[in-house]
């Protein structure tokens, strides 16, 4: 179903020269059933500029300089301190009917936007909605009718009918870069016939399914490798598997489990469809009918509890990730529903169910929302169930637009997200698990893209992922549980894989690896410097981990849970878990640019340099040079700092690592290896054992979610002063020699 136009007259309403917005006009509402709209100006030509007309005649209101150019209006900002909100109100010629409206604005030189809020004056009232994380620099058309589903949920969920638009206003809070610009081409007032949907109800024209069926499940797989069992616990038990070994009861007379609200994991991943999608991939792997009735009945009650009507749970029904895998379980069961000839009217309420997210998921209003910026993996899971969508609804006119924004934002997102070096790509959200996930996603972009018919480099960045993330990993398989990644503890003996002795320093990227040989057991050393987003960053900066012998001597902690206030989470991010540079009671900045590091080798010998400024009185640097010929490390830790301070140097020991006093230093062992670390330092060291606390310093590590296990901690506490620098060293020595 396409755009019915009641009476085109209205394009000419304002002046001829409006003409050439017509296609993009209509382009950007194709898929609605417009009763009536009225194209209402504001390009340059069209808006009456004296100054003599009263306040309400005016075009503009503007807490900026107006420029008029040949096709677009400019206002210009200057700071008017911080917090400050800019508006520019566009006073329409004539009141115009409608439910709906597109405008088309470009945001300029921006240092940063807390939120750019449109809307209309309704009464006294304005009423609007707010873009979280607008993109600077290029043209955004926004369309947006008053019952979809980015407005509603911002209005508290009130339903609207047609009314009067007198003006349309824009406010900008933020902080502009000398003269920042908001520029204005054209704006619209629509009346979009309600309760209509340009879809057949038996799901319509879905092409590719097959494809696209298989692609979902082969992505839902690699995202949960315990599908089997958990499709099994819930078919056989009645119990409620989430995430790992995490399950919970769930009483045949209840709604929801008991346990579903204690927890914020727990209640994203029920209103992503965690549950339902296991079934329906079992389902198709294994051909059980009742996996399929069970997911599909899933999905029934949360379509009649959470969508047709308001859930209580906004945050998480409504979370920009989970609504985006949403709509990939719902995507996978509109095509199996097809596949079995499920009944008109569920396949019409799942229909509309799937529309209505495809256009929250491309409104710029919902665009990773719930982050703190644009650039955010959540929002790779918006575009990709767009595009997915695309590929469904391959008939409707909205398609060809949903692929285009889709691909188009992916496209935006890969070039400041990911960073390509030496071969590699790497996911620059400061954890190694984030960025498995993210290859798995990428890959699965190209398999969509390549399924609507596109071709690009999009297979080829996730083949670089996959090269870094082999590469990044130790001896024996695992790899470090950098930033908000879950870690395999020492817990049993591993078999080496393969093993590409050598140095690789990614200045950029900000990690610097030495892999090298001792006796002709393989060691594994990093130094971090992670400094492109602060997303999932822990307070590491200069951290360095070490595997060498099949144990894992120096650890990344991982973490516990997002529950960052939490006192085991909050410990798990802190410097005081990372084996680096520690400055109780001052803030550690995760903002971007503020650390570095740089490396070089002979063939025999390597160093690392590096150093940040997250602490705002001085910097910190650390210094290490090792061989690659058998495993010994020199490292010089500094400071410089404006006031005296009392810095730690901490050391976190993996699980199993006993420590004992040696007569030349603290001799580090562990009963799965052969070797044995000698660990020197110029200070007493201080040891926090296992589980224990002392000096805020707890003996834990994280593992799987709500996960920790008792590991031990050693550190030193440098004495007061300004300057500070401090030595120490870790060697390889046998277990049998005199230590």
């Amino acid at each position: 179903m396409g755009c019915a136009l009641a009476n085109s007259k209205h394009i000419c309403e304002v002046r001829e020269d409006l003409l050439p917005y017509r296609d993009e006009y209509l382009a950007s509402v194709s898929e609605r059933e417009i009763s009536d709209f009225h194209l209402a100006g504001v390009v340059a030509q069209s808006l009456i500029s004296s100054s003599e007309q009263g306040e309400a005649e005016k075009p503009f209101v503007s807490d900026g300089l107006m420029e008029i150019h040949d096709d677009y209006a400019r206002m210009i900002c200057l700071s008017k301190g911080e917090g400050a909100v800019y508006q520019l109100r566009v006073n329409l010629k004539k009141p115009c009917r409608g439910n709906g409206f597109s405008i088309r604005y470009r945001l300029s030189n921006w240092k940063k936007v807390s939120y750019l809020a449109i809307g209309n004056t309704e009464g006294r009232e304005f009423r609007h909605v707010k873009i979280a994380n607008p993109v600077d620099g290029e043209w955004v058309t926004l369309t947006l009718g008053l019952n979809d589903l980015a407005y509603r949920m911002q209005q508290d969920w009130k339903a609207f009918d047609v009314g009067d638009f007198y003006d349309l206003r824009l406010f900008i809070k933020g902080e502009p870069e000398g003269q920042s610009q908001l520029d204005l081409q054209w704006l619209s007032v629509w009346v979009e016939v309600a309760g209509q949907y340009p879809i057949e109800v038996q799901g319509g024209e879905i092409d590719k399914d097959e494809k696209l069926t298989e692609a979902l499940v082969a992505y839902f797989e690699k995202c949960n490798p315990d599908i089997q069992s958990h499709a099994e616990i819930f078919l056989r038990q009645g119990r409620l598997p989430l995430t790992g070994r995490t399950v919970l009861e769930w009483e045949a007379d209840k709604e929801t489990p008991e346990e579903l609200q204690t927890s914020g994991t727990f209640r994203y991943l029920w209103h992503a469809m965690q549950p339902a999608i296991t079934l329906l991939v079992y389902h198709v792997r294994t051909n059980d009918m009742s996996a399929l009735m069970a997911g599909r009945q899933l999905i029934a009650d949360w379509l009649e509890r959470s969508f047709f009507k308001p859930d209580s749970d906004k945050k998480y029904t409504w979370y920009d990730h989970g609504s985006a895998e949403r709509l990939l379980a719902f995507l996978l069961l509109l095509c199996l529903g097809k596949k079995y000839n499920f009944d008109k009217r569920y396949m019409a309420r799942l229909s509309i169910a799937c529309f209505d997210h495809a256009r929250l998921l491309e409104s710029e209003v919902f665009y990773a929302a719930h982050q703190k910026t644009r650039y955010h993996n959540h929002a790779w899971f918006q575009d990709m169930a767009l595009i997915a969508s695309a590929a469904v609804f391959s008939k409707l006119p909205c398609a060809s637009r949903w692929l285009n924004v889709g691909e188009n934002r992916l496209r935006d997102q890969f070039s400041k997200l990911i960073v390509r070096d030496q071969g590699y790509a790497i996911f620059v959200e400061n954890s190694i698990g984030y960025h498995h996930g993210i290859q798995r996603l990428v890959a699965f972009a190209g398999k969509l893209i390549s399924i609507a018919g596109i071709d690009g480099d999009i297979p080829k960045i996730a083949h670089e992922l996959d090269s870094w993330s082999s590469y990044f990993r130790y001896p024996d398989g695992r790899a470090p549980a950098q930033g908000d990644t879950f870690r395999i503890a020492n817990e049993s003996r591993r078999a080496n894989g393969s093993f590409d002795k050598g140095v690789l320093v990614l200045p950029v990227a900000g990690y610097a690896v030495a892999k090298g040989l001792h006796d002709a057991e393989p060691y594994f050393l990093c130094m971090f410097a992670t400094s492109l987003c602060s997303t999932h960053k822990h307070q590491d900066n200069l951290s360095v981990v070490l595997h060498f012998d099949g144990v894992e001597w120096l650890i990344d902690p991982s973490m516990y849970s997002h529950e960052y206030g939490e006192k085991i989470p909050a410990f798990l991010r802190s410097a005081k878990a990372h084996n680096c540079f520690s400055i109780e009671n001052f803030d550690y900045s995760l903002e971007p640019g503020l650390a570095s590091i740089s490396g070089s080798e002979d063939g025999a010998r390597f160093v690392f340099s590096g150093s940040h400024s997250a602490y705002s009185v001085g910097d910190v640097r650390r210094l290490v040079t090792g061989a690659l010929d058998r495993f010994s490390i020199e490292v010089l830790d500094s400071g410089s700092f404006s006031i005296n301070l009392e810095p730690y140097i901490v050391w976190h020991l993996g699980e199993g690592v006993v420590v004992c006093e040696g007569p030349k230093g603290l001799i580090l062992s562990h009963p799965m290896s052969s070797w044995s670390l000698r660990l020197i330092a110029e200070e007493t060291i201080q040891i926090v054992g296992l589980g224990e606390e002392r000096d805020g310093f707890i003996g834990v590590a994280g593992t799987s979610f709500m996960s920790t296990t008792n590991t031990v901690l050693l550190y030193v506490k440098l004495k007061l002063g300004a300057e500070h620098s401090f030595k120490w060293s870790l060697e390889a020595i046998r277990n049998d020699c005199d230590i």
